[in-house]
């Protein structure tokens, strides 16, 4: 740990002037050079009051072949004010200005000294948290705030709330309604991409839909994983109905051509029968012409012939009447198949042509926003001549005993410990002294704003 944060502090150190050194040649008195110079200097983390450690000393017993550790002294200390730790068992010990490495070090000799020990324990010492950093000036809330390793100054400000807005009522009036506005179309535009994730499912024949990122990046929140549920219900509950129905029309059709492979069947035995019928008659014919015969018994078989032959075309109507009913219901499959896709395309296209319109509406909302919570307080700043305030942002930092002040860019690296000052260029004006301004000043909450961050204010929740 000790090592690793070692490299890391050379790191943040040494990337002082890499990250914003131009800035702070061009803006620094030669009387503050020497400042900057020092913050590249490759240097370890050094202790100071408020860092916040954790201590762990273990000792290998050979005579138990096992690794004892010292519990009474493992634990988590805060440095004090005048940049003492006191440990159990060791007692005060000044750490000022030494690094872990140093302090575990101090703490095994210390111990080996105190308990008489014939070999100093093994100690480690780590950083849980870091001593704060300040913030105060121009910033949304000033005050004392933790440090994070990587920390620059334009981070540390964002922690702050970032800079104080202007306090004209009609601006935070256009902001909420701007806001309100943008989140109605946001979850309008949420909805009308799971219906679109839907319809494009249904369209290709999925099983199940597959919702863009924009969404499934989302749905650990609770309105997404809401949209997203009920598209599916209704994507299963219209597959199931569409299925239904294709699955009754497809078994009405093989029951018709069951019914046609009856006919046919049918038809043959009656063919059978006919030409049995039409045979006895003809042997009939040739007897009755002899007088071997009566006439009666030929005019029964003439009446069963005829009768077979219309009983004969009565299955053929009905197997042609069959036929049809299978060439209707191909049909039928054909036609539901087609009013779905057409339906869906209908639906697909309408909810494409919605989603341009609000993602429009979308990218306008936005930009009201961006106007009204940063263009607008930020022409507040401007000067007499129209140009942009630019705030001005200065590091206080105690080095080598001495406290010492510089300015610093946005992407100053910012070191536990340092005062953050904010500050309005002189001669500046605040917003607040501006809310009251004459009515001929123009409103600024509907300037147009070409280049607005978009990403940042209009994305999705």
């Amino acid at each position: 740990m000790d090592m690793g944060f070692r490299r890391f502090a050379c790191c943040a150190i040494g990337g002082l002037v890499l990250g914003s050194g131009p800035v702070m040649a061009a803006e620094m008195k030669p009387a503050q050079m020497p400042v900057a110079e020092e913050q590249t200097a490759s240097a370890p983390y050094r202790l100071g009051p408020q860092d916040v450690i954790s201590v762990k000393v273990v000792e290998w017993r050979p005579s138990i072949d096992q690794i004892y550790a010292w519990e009474a002294l493992n634990d988590k200390y805060t440095i004090g004010p005048a940049g003492q730790l006191a440990l159990p068992l060791v007692g005060e010990i000044p750490v000022l200005g030494l690094t872990t490495g140093d302090l575990a070090q101090r703490i095994s000799e210390q111990l080996k000294d105190r308990m008489r020990l014939a070999a100093p324990p093994d100690a480690t010492v780590e950083i849980v948290e870091y001593r704060p950093m300040y913030l105060f000036g121009q910033v949304e809330k000033p005050g004392q705030y933790p440090y994070q390793p990587g920390m620059t100054v334009l981070r540390a400000v964002s922690v702050a709330s970032g800079l104080v807005r202007t306090r004209d009522p009609r601006l935070q009036r256009e902001a909420i309604t701007s806001r309100g506005e943008l989140d109605v179309l946001l979850s309008e535009l949420d909805g009308l991409i799971a219906r679109n994730a839907r319809l494009e499912a249904e369209l290709a024949g999925a099983t199940e839909i597959t919702f863009p990122p924009a969404l499934a990046d989302q749905k650990d929140q609770p309105h997404v994983m809401r949209l997203m549920e009920q598209e599916k219900l209704i994507f299963e509950a219209r597959n199931f109905a569409y299925a239904t129905q294709l699955s009754a029309t497809k078994q009405l059709k093989v029951f018709l051509e069951q019914e046609v492979q009856s006919l046919k069947n049918q038809r043959d035995v009656h063919n059978t029968q006919q030409r049995l019928v039409t045979e006895e008659l003809e042997k009939v014919r040739g007897l009755a012409s002899k007088g071997l015969t009566t006439g009666t018994r030929q005019l029964e078989l003439e009446r069963l012939s005829a009768q077979l032959e219309g009983d004969g075309l009565r299955l053929d109507g009905s197997a042609i009447k069959a036929k049809q009913d299978i060439s209707r219901t191909d049909i039928a499959i054909l036609e539901l198949q087609n009013k779905r896709k057409s339906d869906v395309t209908v639906d697909l296209r309408e909810t494409k042509r919605l989603l341009e319109q609000v993602q429009s509406k979308r990218n306008t909302a936005a930009k009201l926003v961006y106007d009204s919570e940063v263009i607008a307080p930020g022409l507040l700043l401007d000067d007499d001549t129209g140009d942009a305030a630019q705030m001005v942002y200065k590091i206080v930092r105690n080095t080598g005993g001495k406290t010492v002040e510089f300015v610093a860019g946005e992407n100053t690296p910012v070191l536990p410990g340092d005062t953050i000052k904010v500050e309005a260029p002189k001669g500046k004006r605040r917003g607040s002294e501006l809310s009251a301004a004459p009515e001929g000043r123009p409103r600024t909450g509907g300037l147009a704003s070409a280049g607005t961050p978009e990403g940042d204010v209009g994305k999705s929740r």
